[in-house]
C-alpha cells in the first residue's frame, strides 16, 4: 500500500525540519511538517485534496483552534493545489 503523502511537493528553498505522515486531525489524516523558509519557521498540515473537498479556510482554522494548535490566527494560510491542500500556521521570523 502506498502512502498518499509520499509525493507532497516541497519548494526548492524550503527546508523541512521534521515531518510525520498520517497524523490524525479530527477524523482526517494529514502530513504534519515543521519547516524553515527565508528566515521564517512554521508548521503545516497537508491534506489530500480529495479528503477535504468542501472545507473552507474557516473550517481549517476551526480545526486547528479546536486542537489547540493555532497560536495566532494572523499566521494562518490555506493553499489549494491539485492533489494537496496546505494549511500553514504559526509562522514566526527567527
Amino acid at each position: 500500500m502506498t502512502d498518499k503523502f509520499e509525493n507532497v511537493p516541497v519548494e526548492a528553498d524550503t527546508r523541512i525540519l521534521f515531518h510525520e505522515n498520517n497524523v490524525k486531525v479530527g477524523e482526517r489524516t494529514a502530513r504534519y511538517e515543521m519547516w524553515s523558509w527565508d528566515g521564517i519557521h512554521g508548521e503545516s498540515l497537508i491534506f489530500s485534496a480529495d479528503d477535504v473537498s468542501g472545507l473552507t479556510d474557516e473550517d481549517f482554522k476551526e480545526m486547528l483552534a479546536d486542537g489547540n494548535l493555532l497560536k495566532s490566527p494572523e499566521n494562518f494560510t490555506v493553499t489549494r493545489k491539485t492533489d494537496f491542500v496546505f494549511v500553514n500556521y504559526n509562522a514566526e521570523t527567527v
